[in-house]
């Protein structure tokens, strides 16, 4: 799949604003699904060391204990440095790009003239995105 400098995956070639408007979204959706495996998988990994600590409290040395116990706990405190206001944002900008592609397919059944505005003004909003997300 060609991409494009926004960072967008492109479904179908550039002919389509639809098109570039599924890549972003894909995009978004693809990043809150990493953020939240990514942190659900050092959650988990902290409960099994803390539960398996606490399994086998009598064959380990109270400074393998202690060790085993604290590392547990570290990779359960990661929840608390868990990015979400990066989720929130995310989702956010997944909510406006789903109205705008929503607003541009429902724009073939407007007149001509009020179509041709707000397809000009989607794709104003589309290269803000592209320039934003290029340039940082």
């Amino acid at each position: 799949m060609p991409r494009y400098g926004n960072g967008c995956q492109q479904q179908t070639p550039m002919t389509t604003d639809e098109g570039m408007l599924d890549g972003c979204i894909d995009d978004q959706r693809n990043a809150i699904r990493y953020f939240v495996i990514f942190a659900g998988g050092l959650i988990a990994l902290g409960v099994t060391i803390t539960v398996m600590t606490l399994l086998l409290t009598r064959d380990l040395a109270p400074d393998a204990f202690k060790s085993f116990l604290g590392s547990g706990g570290g990779f359960v405190a990661t929840l608390s440095a868990f990015p979400l206001k990066e989720v929130l944002t995310r989702r956010e900008k997944q909510r406006a790009l789903v109205l705008l592609r929503t607003r541009l397919a429902g724009l073939s059944g407007l007149p001509d003239a009020t179509a041709v505005a707000e397809r000009t003004q989607i794709k104003t909003v589309l290269w803000k995105l592209v320039e934003k997300t290029a340039v940082g």
